[in-house]
């Protein structure tokens, strides 16, 4: 019976089938479902006190901040350490150091960056033997569990950083899985991708899970992938999650994105599915894009990232639990 002026008098309505909620018998949707891995990145080799009178330099300071940020939730640590001054220090006898402040407290994934500099450093396997072996040799596992790489380098430009091609890298990876530790890959553009597919998948070189890292935004002296104005940050992303080649069920991607604009594309990398993230304040300085506030600790930045997770139901990953998505 319908009522002229106001419509229906009873839940005859709702038996009106196009006005029936459908929403319900939607599947679920499976983007939130793994556990997020949170990467603590509190010191690089560029971001200095001039900048950010708390960025942290030495061994002490590097620990306190990545033992701050697994109380918060982190679970991976991706260690750079400095001297007083400022200047990079990347012996192992300072790495080690590092890491045994940190496991003190705490035992996460370990992960350094290891690469060449416009003074004529080797590269490749004998660079590894140089820092990694070192470590191997004089202080036996249990410190390094992954090594950072790319599959891009300009072998023609004598100011690049680092040198990279099949067989460099190929050497590199298989130096680094003999040897028990993970390569941790970053793309720093899109063609890293099909280049890792290549040289590494195609070759049957590089064991599963393969992990790489999409960067974007500003990293020490070069800017990797857009990250505003908004939303061509997370259009960026996004193609880079949905067309890399990479086979999808055998690849942990992880999100890195440096300066103003990293939280809300961290964000951004959450809600798409992305297995890791790295955050910290080696890839930017202030907390938020629209404001001037500096970073004070990374596990300021942790917990941040740590409550928009709760507040969207993802899962914030255990050490344990990272190791066992990362294969290590």
């Amino acid at each position: 019976m319908v009522d002229t002026e106001f419509g229906y008098k009873d839940e005859s309505y709702y038996k009106t089938p196009w006005k029936s909620y459908q929403g319900h018998n939607a599947d679920p949707i499976d983007t939130l479902d793994t556990p997020l891995i949170i990467e603590v990145a509190p010191c690089g080799s560029f971001i200095k006190r001039d900048l950010n009178p708390h960025q942290p330099y030495v061994a002490e300071e590097v620990a306190d901040q990545v033992i701050g940020a697994m109380n918060a939730g982190a679970s991976m640590a991706h260690l750079h350490v400095r001297r007083e001054d400022g200047i990079p220090d990347a012996s192992p006898e300072t790495i080690v150091k590092t890491i045994k402040l940190i496991q003190k407290e705490h035992n996460p994934i370990t992960t350094i960056n290891v690469r060449s500099n416009i003074e004529g450093a080797t590269f490749g396997v004998p660079l590894l033997e140089q820092t990694i072996g070192r470590i191997l040799d004089e202080y036996g596992p249990g410190y390094v569990d992954m090594v950072t790489g790319s599959p891009l380098g300009d072998a023609l430009d004598p100011r690049a950083p680092f040198v990279m091609n099949p067989d460099i890298l190929q050497g590199w990876v298989n130096f680094l899985q003999d040897n028990g530790l993970k390569p941790e890959m970053m793309a720093y553009s899109y063609k890293a991708y099909p280049r890792l597919k290549r040289w590494l998948v195609d070759t049957g070189v590089w064991k599963k899970p393969y992990y790489v890292n999409t960067t974007c935004g500003d990293h020490a002296y070069f800017t990797s992938g857009p990250t505003a104005p908004h939303p061509w940050g997370a259009l960026y992303l996004a193609s880079m999650w949905e067309t890399n080649p990479l086979p999808r069920e055998d690849t942990v991607q992880g999100s890195v994105v440096g300066g103003r604009n990293w939280l809300p594309l961290t964000v951004e990398a959450i809600m798409m599915g992305y297995q890791v993230v790295r955050i910290g304040m080696e890839d930017t300085v202030y907390m938020y894009p629209h404001k001037d506030e500096k970073i004070k600790t990374c596990q300021q930045v942790v917990e941040t990232v740590v409550n928009i997770c709760e507040n969207l139901g993802r899962e914030i990953a255990t050490p344990k639990q990272a190791r066992k998505i990362l294969g290590i």
